[in-house]
């Protein structure tokens, strides 16, 4: 009889439980719907529904229609030789590039220079599918070629500790210092500003020769 009592005390505890869990759930699903949609798109669909509801155009084959213009004219070509260009100053070790910025500062370096070329890309080639390619082959003929740059160039610390810098309104030398261990200090914020200017040049200027279509 009290194994009864109690089973009927849990079940009556359980449906009550359930039922306020249901309304909660839907007090919140409303209050979902409520954000997203205006009040007249709030509705059963009945035959056509309304405009913000209807599905988007696919985009799918119009962005493949552009990439095979590309690559049928050759820009597809001359983006991926342009990623290999700009990775070789990293993987040869380029002296002219990296002459008077400390040998004890590659990490950091290789970093800044990714950067440099990021900011180039995205700067100097205004078509989404050519920038893309052109960051993917710098990336993968890194990553397929010396695995220890390639950890340097997509350090997560590094990029939080310039993109906060940044934000601050802070140069991309006080970056520089704070990962060499040498914050606030001047000849190492200095020769991150000085590394940058020099990393971006190149950059623009093998960007700029490339004739894309």
């Amino acid at each position: 009889m009290v194994d009864s009592g109690l089973t009927a005390a849990a079940l009556l505890l359980f449906v009550l439980l359930g039922a306020r869990l249901w309304e909660y759930a839907w007090t919140s699903w409303k209050g979902r719907l409520a954000f997203c949609l205006p009040d007249e798109d709030i509705r059963i669909v009945t035959g056509t529904p309304s405009a913000s509801l209807r599905a988007f155009p696919d985009m799918g084959e119009s962005v493949a229609k552009e990439f095979r213009r590309h690559k049928e004219n050759g820009n597809i070509f001359m983006a991926n030789r342009l990623g290999e260009e700009l990775a070789k100053p990293l993987l040869r070790g380029d002296a002219e590039m990296f002459d008077g910025l400390g040998e004890e500062n590659r990490e950091p370096l290789c970093f800044l220079y990714a950067l440099a070329v990021r900011s180039a890309v995205a700067k100097r080639i205004d078509n989404s599918i050519l920038a893309d390619t052109v960051l993917h082959s710098f990336s993968e003929t890194i990553e397929n070629t010396d695995e220890g740059i390639y950890r340097s160039i997509n350090d997560n610390v590094a990029d939080t500790i310039y993109r906060l810098c940044l934000a601050d309104n802070q140069g991309v030398g006080n970056g520089f210092a704070k990962l060499c261990g040498k914050d606030r200090d001047s000849y190492f914020i200095e020769l991150g500003n000085e590394a940058y200017r020099r990393f971006w040049d190149f950059s623009s200027g093998k960007i700029e020769r490339i004739p894309f279509k």
